[in-house]
């Protein structure tokens, strides 16, 4: 709210009074200079308001030479690149903000992009491998699970050797309805007539 532009009575600058005395005794307040704290739900709320701003925009060609040539005269004095290098640059160990974090309120039922039952073959494996991670063992064969590279057009791919399938074949949204079995298995598994 802008400075002066409210006339505030009496009333108005008592109830203010009272309400940051009392975000003071809950601790929402840590110091005078300080100023507000934002609770972790505020702050989470505040980061992606952030990023839905920069989204789809990019910086003109001026304001990339600008910083381009900032840039450049920060790594001229050798001092002053030694600031920015290994052990002494600023994000040396740090992890991201949101590194391992959870966002249910994004997540799942939650997203505006969540189909529910409607998921495609795709989607659903992705649902289950995000849930139940890779087939440690194949359950007909006991082979273990573990990356294995192939050539896939000139270039080497890697691969986790064992799938998901599905019991049913109904593709349902339900984690007892699959079972990890490794490729030959899983094809034997699908296509039993096949073999």
């Amino acid at each position: 709210m802008p400075i002066g532009v409210y006339i505030r009575t009496a009333e108005t600058r008592l109830k203010t009074s009272l309400s940051m005395k009392k975000q003071w005794k809950e601790g929402k307040r840590k110091n005078r200079e300080a100023g507000w704290v934002h609770s972790e739900n505020a702050k989470r709320k505040i980061g992606f308001a952030s990023i839905r701003i920069w989204t789809g925009r990019k910086h003109t060609e001026e304001t990339k030479r600008k910083m381009s040539i900032a840039a450049k005269k920060r790594f001229e004095n050798p001092e002053e690149r030694i600031k920015y290098i290994g052990e002494n640059g600023p994000m040396f160990g740090k992890l991201p903000w949101n590194k391992d974090k959870k966002f249910p309120e994004f997540s799942e039922g939650n997203s505006s992009h969540w189909k529910g039952n409607n998921v495609g073959y795709y989607g659903l494996h992705q649902w289950v491998k995000k849930h139940l991670g890779h087939p440690r063992v194949c359950e007909h064969c006991d082979v273990a699970g573990n990356y294995e590279t192939y050539s896939k057009q000139g270039k080497l791919v890697k691969r986790w050797n064992t799938h998901w399938a599905n019991k049913s074949g109904e593709y349902k949204r339900e984690l007892n309805d699959w079972l990890g079995l490794c490729h030959p298995c899983h094809m034997k598994f699908d296509h039993p007539d096949q073999t």
